[in-house]
């Protein structure tokens, strides 16, 4: 029966398909279906294309907490892929978008049904947590381009997600989980139903799912956040620029606030007061520096350690799938889905409100909150004021709430026509409803006029400075110097030591509305028009139409001017701007597999696959993709396959239409030279960033080329090899201001216009826009073996069935080279190593099976970007975690009760502490898992 069931889906999926799911299927027949990667729909089609196919079985065994955590770990390939559980990022994006090969997710196509899914985000990427995973029957990976077949997006390939449209039943499960670090505590919930009506010709069936995690509030709970290891600048004089360190605190800015400078009543610097700091009840202390002191860190001392990212973001999420089918007899059918979802994702940013460097406080000698033994000091050193960095614990932590709302409804209609030929049409109309709002968020304007306290001559009461000239101007003073609290590790609160009416006048909120439309019409004929010498030849064609906008609202009050840093938004976050925009899509392709030889010698079948499509773009004209493909069965066991594609991935909404958004930094200005042979500094130089509506689609050449065998000698064996290499110009990207500047001075006509200068040509600042400038390549294989088996057949004393599953990736080459800048190989180092693997064996006999998954990424250098002479070079080890999942299925009535325990990384194998590539402690590389031993257990029921 096993062995049944791999040939079978061998045939359906290049033989790299298994699950416990599968075992129930293996004596049904095959039909005509579609496998993603192609639109011909044959019985027994074999795809040149390399393609994995996974059961929603499986998915559950690996890791029950969804798909999309099982994906990533199951399949080196899309180990790249982002998602909330170990996410650290503050920038609100939420989710889990998956990356094949780590070219990008917007090069990776996500389909529900072999259709479009609309996107979660205006740059295009699909939350893949909102599509219902309580009907996913499998899902299938293409690592291709697929552009062809599927049109723009399909770059690196395919994630198509299958659900089973068919269901008949009720089913569901329960589960809660938690990790060993005692935090992220889980619970999921699902329920499925479906029924015939009609005599059958009718079907209606839905799906529902509760997802809720806790998350892990800080790093700094954490074992990796405890150590406080990462890279540091070292002080002048020593070997290298940059060094490894662990216990890093910071030397700038503590919650009581540090004095970094101190100005005279001359006019002069003065360093007389550097190192002092306050403590809670705002009396002037010496700060204790401790070793390797630079101007932002140091090791030891009386600094806190920076580990102020969220170890996991908070999850809640609901699903709702709907689908109702007639069929009117054999030539027709019809159906309507709906799909609703709603996301919550709610997390402290990735630091306190803060006023360090650039933003830092001026405290005058006259501040009314100045300590008497303080100001007496600055009156007879002659002080008139200092610098003071600060966190501020004793406020609110900037608070993000994301909410994503999709609603999703479709009509379509499928059947045969003019005998054999099939056809199937359908109609999107979608939409996403992204909220962003930023509680709390420090209003940098108010808070330096805060600080700035005096006491007003007349009342004797203390007052901000300037309510002295402006009194209707609303500020209230705030004493800046000490923390009569600490931070405490409650949900974003340290022990608030503001007023109500303090703390609405030093915070705001900030808050972002956008909403993204998609309307998609697509129709596919598929068919055998004719038969040649070595069979049929088969045909697909189709049309497709699709529209996309976006419309984003803004809080009015995050567009005000900021004096401190010269341009509009005065939050230290957020700071949104309105934007809007649309394009429309119109696509035909055709497609063809071709018999060129059949039980030949050395030939027992050979068969060409072939597409071309033409997809024209409202905003930037048209694009040509096309697909060549053979698949040549030398004998019953060997199979070579090869395919060659063009590929394309059209800009999305953010690329084009993104808001002007203003900024300042320090630009070499090279397109001057001055008497002296140097050249002049704009200090504080404009920089606006901003869409490109003049972007044209990127394009890929990708080629794959492989073996399949399938052992006769070894019936349910079979293995794969395949090479591959993907080169994508005209990759959509940006480069800095700096670099602007310096290619315009040296010619390129191109960024000159990004430039801009005042009427006397002088720099006045750069517009930081995407531009079709990036060339991106990545080489590697990919290997598969697959292989299922009685026991019995081993020894007749044994009983059961067992499936053993390895699949890997190796990565030779990963390059992204903007203009200007150094080519580097990055394929073995911390955030792209050369090899990961995934084992899996599975065991079942009778109501019980076992699942158990070892997965590895490898070990490589720390960073390629920087050279030994800048920093040393850093070796880290690779990660081996190993995952166990345990079933007991108990008969019930019509079905059947099963009670799982599923644990993650059981032998809580914590990332190695250098694993963040780029230098924060832990979690800077998502090729890591950061969480270490998760449990989880629950029951699941089908009836």
């Amino acid at each position: 029966m096993t062995r049944n069931l791999l040939a079978t889906s061998s045939v359906l999926a290049l033989g790299l398909c298994w699950g416990t799911a599968a075992f129930a299927q293996a004596e049904q027949n095959v039909e005509a279906v579609t496998v993603t990667g192609s639109r011909i729909a044959r019985q027994g089609y074999e795809a040149p294309t390399p393609l994995t196919v996974t059961s929603a079985d499986l998915l559950a065994a690996a890791n029950p907490g969804g798909p999309a955590d099982a994906l990533v770990q199951m399949m080196p390939v899309l180990a790249a892929s982002t998602q909330p559980r170990g996410s650290t990022g503050s920038g609100g994006s939420g989710g889990t978008f998956l990356n094949l090969r780590n070219l990008g997710a917007n090069n990776t196509l996500v389909l529900l049904n072999g259709e479009r899914f609309v996107a979660s985000t205006a740059a295009g990427s699909v939350d893949i947590s909102l599509i219902p995973t309580a009907l996913i029957q499998r899902v299938e990976v293409v690592t291709g381009g697929a552009s062809a077949a599927y049109g723009s997006d399909a770059v690196t390939g395919v994630v198509n997600f299958i659900l089973d449209d068919k269901f008949v039943g009720l089913r569901g499960s329960a589960q809660a989980g938690i990790s060993q670090q005692g935090g992220d505590f889980e619970s999921k919930f699902t329920l499925a139903a479906g029924m015939n009506f009609g005599g059958d010709r009718g079907h209606v069936m839905f799906g529902a799912e509760m997802y809720h995690s806790n998350g892990i509030y800080s790093l700094i709970s954490t074992p990796l956040g405890k150590k406080s290891c990462q890279t540091i600048t070292l002080p002048a004089g020593s070997a290298t620029g940059q060094g490894f360190a662990c216990n890093v605190t910071s030397s700038q800015a503590n919650f009581g606030g540090i004095i970094s400078a101190s100005k005279l009543t001359s006019g002069a610097a003065s360093t007389l007061l550097k190192g002092t700091t306050f403590d809670n009840n705002g009396n002037a202390i010496p700060f204790n520096y401790g070793t390797q002191v630079t101007s932002t860190t140091m090791v030891g001392g009386d600094g806190i350690k920076l580990q102020f990212l969220p170890g996991s973001e908070p999850i809640a999420r609901e699903v709702l799938y709907t689908q109702a089918s007639w069929d009117f007899n054999n030539n027709l059918s019809v159906y309507a889905t709906m799909d609703y979802g709603v996301s919550n994702y709610d997390y402290q940013i990735g630091s306190y409100n803060q006023n360090l460097g650039a933003t830092a406080l001026t405290i005058n000698a006259d501040n009314a909150y100045l300590p008497s033994e303080l100001a007496n000091y600055m009156a007879a050193k002659k002080i008139a004021s200092f610098t003071l960095n600060k966190y501020f614990a004793n406020l609110p932590r900037t608070w993000i709430k994301h909410d994503n709302n999709v609603l999703r409804l479709v009509a379509g209609a499928k059947g045969r026509i003019f005998g054999d030929w099939t056809w199937n049409a359908h109609f999107e109309n979608a939409q996403t409803d992204e909220s962003v709002t930023a509680l709390y968020d420090q209003i940098l304007g108010n808070t330096a006029l805060a600080a700035d306290a005096v006491v007003d001559p007349n009342s004797g009461h203390i007052v901000c400075r300037s309510t002295l000239t402006n009194p209707t101007n609303g500020c209230l003073p705030f004493n800046m110097m000490g923390n009569s609290g600490i931070a405490a590790p409650i949900k974003g609160q340290g022990v608030n030591t503001a007023t109500e009416g303090q703390l609405n006048y030093l915070t705001g909120t900030d808050w972002r509305k956008t909403r993204i439309l998609e309307d998609n019409f697509a129709i596919n004929l598929n068919g055998t028009p004719f038969s040649i010498w070595a069979g049929d030849v088969s045909l697909a064609a189709g049309f497709e139409w699709r529209y996309e906008s976006m419309g984003q609202r803004v809080a009015p009050e995050g567009l005000a001017f900021n004096p401190i840093t010269g341009v509009n938004g005065p939050f230290r976050v957020g700071n949104y701007f309105p934007q809007a925009g649309n394009y429309d899509v119109s696509e035909g392709y055709i497609e063809t597999v071709v018999p060129l030889a059949h039980d030949a010698f050395l030939a027992k079948n050979i068969e060409f696959n072939g597409a071309v499509r033409l997809t024209g773009y409202s905003t930037s004209g048209n694009a040509f993709t096309w697909k060549a493909g053979l698949t040549w069965d030398l004998t019953d066991e060997f199979r070579l396959r090869s395919t060659r594609s063009r590929d394309a991935r059209a800009p999305n909404l953010t690329e084009l239409f993104a808001a002007v958004n203003g900024g300042h930094g320090s630009i070499i200005d090279y397109g001057i030279t001055l008497p002296d042979g140097t050249h002049p500094v704009n200090a504080q130089a404009q920089n606006y960033s901003q869409g490109n509506p003049n972007l044209k689609p990127e394009y890929a050449d990708t080629t794959t080329a492989g073996i399949v065998y399938q052992a006769e000698w070894l019936p349910g064996f079979m293995a794969s090899a395949d090479w591959y290499n993907i080169n994508i110009t005209g990759n959509i990207g940006s480069i800095g201001s700096q670099l602007i500047v310096q290619q315009c001075a040296q010619g390129v006509v191109a960024e000159c216009q990004f430039v801009l200068r005042n009427a006397d040509g002088s720099l006045f600042g750069t517009v930081t826009a995407p531009q079709n400038l990036v060339v991106a390549q990545t080489e590697g294989a990919d290997f598969e073996a697959n292989y299922s088996f009685s026991l019995e057949d081993v020894w007749n004393e044994l009983q059961g069935n067992m499936t053993l599953h390895g699949i890997a990736n190796y990565v030779s080459l990963y390059t992204q080279v903007t203009p200007g800048s150094t080519v580097i190989n990055y394929a073995g180092d911390n955030s792209h190593p050369q090899w990961r693997w995934t084992v899996q064996t599975q065991y079942s006999k009778g109501p019980f099976s076992t699942f158990i998954q070892a997965r590895y990424s490898g070990a490589g250098a720390f960073t390629k970007t920087l050279t030994s002479d800048v920093l040393p070079y850093m070796h880290v080890g690779g990660q081996i975690l190993i995952d166990l999942n345990l079933n007991y299925d108990i008969p019930v009535s019509n079905g059947v009760m099963g009670v799982f325990l599923n644990v993650t990384d059981l032998f809580n194998d914590i990332e190695p502490v250098w694993a963040g590539g780029g230098g924060q402690n832990g979690y800077g590389s998502n090729q890591y898992d950061p969480l270490g031993r998760f449990m989880r257990a629950g029951v699941r029921f089908n009836f």
